[in-house]
């Protein structure tokens, strides 16, 4: 089934605003903690945030599988997603970025969410576990329902 698998990547698309601050790195190492998850899962990371190349490699040492550095900056990634939100700060209109995930399949967002916590994190999990099975109950030719066994 893993090789299956291996011909239906998934594309998780990981917004986290302003790295260095302590809050964003913080919901990197959250992130990194279900690296073997997004692994089995054939999730492709996608970060999206502003930083230096030495930054980006301590990104990528996060994480086991390679991961992709968008080109698109974390202002312009935040507009096409709809991850921003302009609020009063002190009388001036600031934008401020949510953080977000979103797991695509092709061009399809299949789930998408403003937080980067556990909880949003465990519903991003079964979004691409559902779309994975989906998958594999397609290409077997004798589909075993693993699912309503558990």
């Amino acid at each position: 089934m893993r090789e299956l698998l291996q011909n239906h990547p998934l594309d998780l698309l990981i917004l986290i605003p302003s790295l260095p601050d302590t809050a964003s790195l913080k919901k990197l190492a959250l992130t990194s903690q279900y690296a073997n998850w997004f692994h089995d899962l054939n999730l492709r990371l996608q970060f999206f945030t502003n930083c230096q190349v030495e930054d980006q490699k301590a990104i990528a040492a996060y994480f086991q599988d390679p991961i992709t550095i968008a080109p698109l900056s974390e202002e312009e990634a935040a507009a096409f997603y709809n991850c921003q939100q302009i609020k009063p700060v002190f009388g001036k209109e600031r934008q401020y970025i949510f953080p977000s995930l979103i797991l695509k399949d092709g061009n399809e967002i299949l789930h998408q969410t403003r937080r980067i916590n556990p909880s949003a994190i465990h519903n991003l999990l079964q979004a691409a576990l559902k779309a994975q099975y989906s998958f594999l109950k397609e290409s077997l030719a004798d589909p075993i329902d693993i699912l309503s066994s558990l």
